[in-house]
């Protein structure tokens, strides 16, 4: 991504990222402006990883697909790569699974 300089706000954050490499972008809607610490870090693609999961959860609570109650899956008994994948799941396996 490429942020225009009329729109970017670059920001010393690293006392927040204290130990950690990181970037980050937030949007500010009312001043219609990007506010990015570690340009390089905010700009890299990289895979999220289990990081949605979270997300997910709430998106398909919030919409009710699943409840607190009902929320398993049955495992189709199909070979995965991580042990964890290779049973039945519930909201709460899930989150803890890779």
């Amino acid at each position: 991504m490429i942020f225009d300089n009329k729109q970017t706000v670059y920001e010393d954050l690293s006392a927040f990222f204290n130990g950690y490499e990181g970037g980050f972008v937030l949007y500010d809607l009312q001043e219609k402006q990007y506010n990015i610490y570690n340009k390089d870090k905010s700009t890299l693609r990289v895979s999220p990883d289990s990081t949605y999961k979270l997300y997910s959860a709430l998106f398909a609570l919030e919409s009710k697909v699943i409840t607190r109650i009902d929320n398993s899956m049955k495992w189709n008994g199909n070979s995965y790569p991580y042990q964890g994948w290779n049973q039945s799941q519930n909201l709460f396996t899930h989150l803890k699974i890779r």
